[in-house]
């Protein structure tokens, strides 16, 4: 795809469907201050034990392993990452989803209540949508949090060109036969007018350096960049085609990023603390990230292009949890109000 200048821009080379899901509480639910851990664990526990056939405690050595429906969207194997054009020996796939968890702050659901998530599925896990939702049942009835704070599924909205179509019925609890549709594209096309946006923070930005964090003075729009199409191969390692592969292969990264080189920030960033219980490790793991905005001038075509991609898929470390959500907008008026209430 090519810009004003005629130039290639970058695109995402894969399908996107944002499917948000609604629950109703059977019991009193007390939602941690940030819950992208505890969704996470709930789905990838209900979507292991729905996809698994031999029941073995691990998947290592499981002659099913690259038919199974479970890592191919809960923990990619086997990705060609030379392939997407990255170091194999320096990174590890991204799994093809990220959450959109409810806002951050502790909160309590009673029974009988309504409550919200969402999640963004990217390439051909976009294909396993039914067995992804049955899981989320199956997560949800079981019980959240250390509580098991069970929920019924109400409702499971896609988003599509002409908005949010309802794809389940809560009485049947199956999948109705609707268009899921190839997912929304995003590409330069979605340029925005002003070249002074504001990168506002939903969920922490996380990003690092040899394994240490970043300093706000040390974050720079290069950094952003680079980062954004890093996460966009690591998708498409694990989860495009042979399409994304060549449209891969016309990329120009290294000129896309000395052409963002010298643009200005101005962040606006304060440190949340958040810990985790790791169950494969079982202890807790502190995580945090930068939250509040960052303010970016004279952003060139390929920086906004690039951010495009950035606000679907996610930035920095942890994107599966919902880390490193934002929404672009000009400094005085938001541009993509209509899509937020959906979680609300």
């Amino acid at each position: 795809m090519t810009g004003k200048s005629g130039a290639l821009q970058p695109f995402l080379p894969f399908r996107v469907s944002r499917v948000v899901f609604e629950a109703t509480t059977i019991d009193e639910l007390r939602l941690p201050e940030f819950s992208g851990s505890a969704l996470r664990g709930a789905f990838g526990h209900a979507l292991r034990s729905l996809s698994c056939m031999t029941q073995a405690p691990s998947c290592n050595g499981c002659p099913l392993r690259r038919s199974c429906p479970y890592p191919r969207v809960f923990e990619p194997v086997d990705v060609d990452l030379v392939a997407v054009g990255l170091v194999a020996s320096s990174m590890t796939p991204s799994p093809p989803f990220a959450l959109e968890p409810p806002e951050i702050g502790h909160r309590t659901v009673a029974a009988g209540c309504s409550w919200r998530f969402g999640i963004r599925l990217f390439g051909r896990s976009i294909d396993d949508l039914h067995l992804i939702v049955e899981a989320w049942r199956r997560a949800l009835l079981r019980g959240l949090t250390t509580r098991r704070s069970r929920s019924q599924l109400s409702r499971v909205m896609i988003e599509t060109h002409s908005g949010w179509e309802d794809l389940y019925d809560p009485v049947t609890q199956t999948m109705r036969l609707a268009r899921v549709g190839p997912g929304k594209p995003v590409s330069a096309a979605a340029a925005r007018e002003s070249t002074e946006l504001s990168m506002n923070f939903i969920t922490p930005l996380r990003i690092q350096s040899n394994a240490h964090r970043i300093a706000v003075a040390d974050i720079s729009f290069y950094r952003l960049c680079k980062d954004v199409l890093r996460r966009v191969r690591l998708l498409a390692a694990a989860a495009g085609d042979d399409n994304s592969t060549c449209l891969l292969e016309a990329w120009s990264d290294r000129t896309w990023l000395e052409q963002v080189r010298d643009t200005s920030l101005e962040p606006e960033l304060r440190w949340f603390d958040w810990e985790r219980t790791s169950s494969r490790q079982c202890r807790a793991i502190r995580v945090g990230g930068w939250l509040g905005k960052i303010k970016i001038r004279n952003a060139s075509e390929i920086g906004i292009a690039v951010l495009n991609m950035g606000e679907v898929v996610g930035l920095g470390k942890e994107c599966v949890f919902g880390f490193g959500q934002f929404e672009l907008s000009a400094f005085a008026n938001s541009l993509d109000e209509a899509v937020a209430p959906a979680l609300k």
